[in-house]
């Protein structure tokens, strides 16, 4: 019984190792990521049922106590092992001392690097140090990870020549040109996973070189070209130094045992590659468009001050000087960024918001304090020093080679991590790779279980594993749109169905392999049946609902959740709310779910033609979904903006719609008070947001509460001196104040700031300057104001409003003239001027029918003498030179 777990676990390593890389959905939100972690829980979840199984199989058999005795006492000598459970509970108290401790725990959105993700990569760390145990086990775990790297590769290259099948929505570009990222997500992910199973591919050439095969190391030395190509078309800094790191490591594992024949053809075959890429490069206009894109890529590395990464650096440090001993918490770096990042950087990129330090020493340091810190340098020692152990404790050639290929990979990850981070696409490998090198010392003889695995069983384990993963997103984009309970059901059963694959093909293997002896037939009296059947049914139980709850349901929502957004982008949000309604009942404490319902309720509410009762639903909606979003994430800027939004709105239905309300002073006075709290509330964690002031400013003038538009404009002004929309805040202050000199000055000095969003809001100051210089008596400056907005937006009402005023003002100014006998001045230049007038006022009624501004100053106009003979729609040629 413990030798087919055994082997099913160790089937369930391979399996991921081979799966994980390649699996992305394109029916979720986030398509590379999310599904990769997912992956990683499910198998976690499997190795715990398999652990519950195996305990049971030795309380059964009496030995459970001597068992964990073994394994504590392993573990106490085990320095790999210590580190990592050092490294595991810096983990744990950094997400107990966390600013959110829910996000902490679960990652924060498209990070997904939580506690709940380290707690996986620790049982697949565990499960690998118990599990490898030969050399031929270590060989078919790394061969696992070349073959993801042939897929990677494969897709890379369908990307390279432009015959991707998928189009994708966003390309990650540098300069111009489009990067590839395969089955990744991002270039430098891709880089930096194929950087790891390089030095791989190059052992197992090796190795084949070293028996005499001549095919099999032919066919690994096109497709290590194959990934060089993919890895440096990527146009990544880290992929780089990871390949550096990675061919160091190598060289110096096989200078310590003693491959010198092997350092002599590694490096005759890089000068040869270098010389043909150089000949490639110099003699194609492809080849050259890459160097020139290498070169822009070096040119931004040694641009300092464009570079981000010092930006992310620094604020890593400001966090770690804030909390010194366990940081802000565990993936909380997103949440802590906007109080710690340089204002000079705030005000050139204000809503650039990282969710990595882009560097693991500092991130770690951020984000976990020094205990952090501590246990890391501890794990990266441990890992240094047990790899040069076991190279030492190596006794053939085969383990050498293998060993000094997990050494190089490693060293490939964690040079990378230098300049960027781990993904879950490389850090199961990662962990994979480390707790096999925990092991120290491998068998050559006994259980090798590896050895029949990887015949009937093993081939039968890698497909149907393979094939639950693509059943179970198939099943995600063909039937969670509907969000029944069937789909749920079905899912679980397809995750469920993996072990019994895996268990049908070790079906295949006897119970004994390579000599290792039977279990005892003599077990306690307390034999079986009912407790083995009752405590098996248990596990699955435990397991299968753990499964549901933790995959399932978040895969369900989160496929719901992607067609909702595609409704919004399409101008449906009537349709996409039931949708996140049982997105949100599957999935309940996601805060990005919560998020997306209140913006659907929020854009069913500011529909045209809505009934005002509808309306006054769907915003109150809004402002639940909200708050149940905040409750989750307290410490989320958007949260407290998205509450304040929604008061606010709820206020202003209140003061049109809900004139019976018999309190409803009594409320619109609160949702004015708590709609300027939250707005405070996100200000003081991120005082440079350009939206929450957006926000905020728009509030405060439908509220026409004069005070506080200009007390957050002038914050807005004082982080961001040169937006253009914090100076037209302050105009629009002053004008409600009705200094109208003050209100020039801010909002002529808006027409020449920087304006970053809607047009609309430069043609509105447009607008806004007209009103002021014509209450100014200034027509002709109201005029070219006027005319500015019009060319901006032909026919835009209010524009047209102002400039008929205009004109109206320099007529009566042009008689006034002339009444004072400037022999100057013609008298004809009132009546073009009224024309034209005229003309904007009927085109401002015949747009809106109910305008009665327009329809009294037609009648003005046509009752005056000077063009009472003239239709006063009609402009003539002469009005108009």
């Amino acid at each position: 019984m413990t030798v087919r777990i055994r082997a099913l676990g160790y089937g369930l390593i391979v399996a991921y190792l081979v799966v994980a890389p390649l699996v992305f959905s394109v029916a979720t939100v986030e398509s590379f990521e999310f599904p990769k972690v997912l992956l990683l829980r499910t198998v976690a979840l499997a190795l715990l049922a398999l652990g519950g199984f195996a305990l049971l199989d030795w309380t059964v058999r009496g030995r459970l106590g001597g068992r964990l005795r073994a394994a504590i006492r392993a573990a106490r000598h085990d320095p790999i092992v210590l580190a990592a459970g050092a490294w595991l509970v810096a983990g744990a108290l950094s997400t107990a001392a966390s600013l959110s401790p829910r996000v902490s725990f679960w990652g924060a959105h498209e990070s997904f690097a939580g506690f709940a993700t380290l707690m996986s990569y620790a049982v697949l760390f565990a499960a690998s140090r118990i599990l490898v145990r030969s050399v031929a086990d270590l060989r078919l775990a790394l061969g696992a990870a070349l073959a993801a790297g042939a897929g990677v590769t494969t897709y890379g290259l369908f990307q390279l020549w432009g015959v991707d099948p998928i189009a994708w929505n966003a390309i990650p570009q540098s300069g111009g040109f489009e990067r590839i990222a395969s089955t990744m997500g991002n270039p430098n992910f891709l880089g930096g996973y194929l950087a790891m199973v390089f030095p791989v591919g190059l052992c197992f050439a090796l190795q084949g070189v070293r028996r005499g095969a001549r095919i099999v190391p032919a066919i690994l030395g096109l497709g290590l070209v194959a990934s060089l190509i993919v890895s440096f078309s990527t146009l990544s800094r880290g992929v780089a130094i990871a390949h550096f790191a990675g061919f160091g490591a190598l060289l110096f594992g096989w200078w310590r045992t003693g491959e010198r024949a092997a350092l002599a053809w590694i490096a005759g075959s890089m000068v040869a590659l270098v010389l043909l890429v150089g000949i490639g490069v110099a003699g194609t206009e492809t080849g050259r468009g890459y160097a020139g894109r290498a070169m822009f890529r070096v040119e931004r590395t040694l641009d300092l001050q464009r570079d981000l990464r010092i930006e992310f650096w620094t604020a890593a440090l400001s966090m770690f000087r804030a909390e010194p001993v366990l940081g802000v918490g565990l993936d909380a770096y997103k949440l802590a960024f906007p109080r710690h990042a340089r204002p000079s950087f705030r005000r050139r990129v204000p809503e650039a918001t990282p969710a990595r330090a882009h560097n693991v020493l500092l991130h770690t340091a951020a984000t976990q304090g020094s205990v952090g810190v501590v246990a890391g340098l501890l794990l990266l020692l441990a890992i240094g020093l047990g790899w040069l152990r076991a190279l030492r404790l190596a006794s053939t050639d085969e383990e050498r080679t293998l060993l000094v290929a997990l050494g190089a990979a490693i060293a490939a990850l964690l040079a990378r991590n230098l300049v960027s981070f781990t993904v879950v696409g490389m850090g199961g490998l990662g962990c994979v790779l480390a707790g096999s090198l925990a092991r120290h010392r491998y068998a050559h003889t006994g259980e090798v279980y590896a050895s029949a695995l990887s015949r009937r069983g093993a081939r039968l384990a890698l497909a149907a594993g393979s094939a639950a993963v693509g059943i179970v997103f198939l099943a995600n984009s063909r039937l969670a749109a509907s969000g029944s309970l069937a789909v749920e059901l079905g899912v679980t059963a397809t995750l469920t169905g993996v072990v019994a694959c895996f268990a049908l093909g070790l079906g295949f293997l006897p119970a004994v392999r390579n000599g290792v002896a039977t279990e005892p037939a003599h077990s306690p009296k307390v034999r079986s049946g009912l407790l083995r059947a009752v405590s098996g049914a248990l596990v699955i139980v435990m397991f299968v609902s753990a499964v549901s709850q933790i995959v399932v349901r978040s895969v369900a929502a989160d496929v719901l959740a992607r067609h909702g957004l595609l409704l919004m982008e399409g101008h449906q949000p009537r349709q996409a709310v039931p949708l996140f309604e049982r997105a949100v009942w599957l999935d309940p404490r996601r805060e990005m779910l919560w998020v997306e319902l209140g913006l659907a309720h929020h854009g069913v509410a500011s529909g045209d033609g809505v009934d005002p009762d509808v309306r006054g639903d769907h915003l109150k909606r809004a402002v639940a979904a909200h708050l149940r979003a905040l409750e989750l994430v307290p410490v989320q800027v958007v949260n407290q903006a998205n509450v304040g939004r929604g008061f606010a709105e709820l206020r202003g239905w209140t003061l049109t719609h809900a004139a019976d309300e018999p309190d409803r002073e009594t409320a619109r006075t609160a949702f004015a008070a708590r709609a300027y709290a939250h707005f405070d509330a996100a200000l003081e964690l991120d005082p440079f947001s350009r939206a929450v002031y957006f926000d905020a400013t728009k509030a405060a003038r439908g509220f026409r509460d004069e005070s506080r538009l200009a007390h957050y404009a002038t914050a807005w002004s004082a982080h961001h001196p040169t937006h253009a929309q914090a100076r037209a805040q302050l105009g629009i202050a002053a004008m409600m104040r009705s200094d109208w000199q003050a209100a020039e000055f801010e909002l002529m000095a808006a027409t020449e700031g920087r304006w970053a969003g809607a047009v609309s809001d430069e043609v509105g100051n447009w607008v806004n300057l007209a009103t002021t210089q014509l209450e100014l008596g200034k027509g002709r400056e109201a005029l070219e104001s006027s005319e500015a907005a019009l060319a901006m937006v032909p026919r835009y009402l209010p524009a047209l409003r102002t400039r008929a005023r205009a004109y109206e003002s320099l007529a009566n100014s042009a008689v006034s003239e002339h009444a004072g006998n400037v022999a100057s001045l013609d008298p004809r230049r009132a009546t073009g001027y009224r024309r034209l007038a005229a003309a904007d006022w009927a085109a401002r009624q015949s747009a809106m029918p109910d305008d009665s501004e327009a329809r009294d100053a037609l009648a003005r106009l046509k009752s005056e003498a000077d063009i009472r003979a003239a239709d006063a729609v009609t402009v003539s040629e002469e009005a108009e030179r």
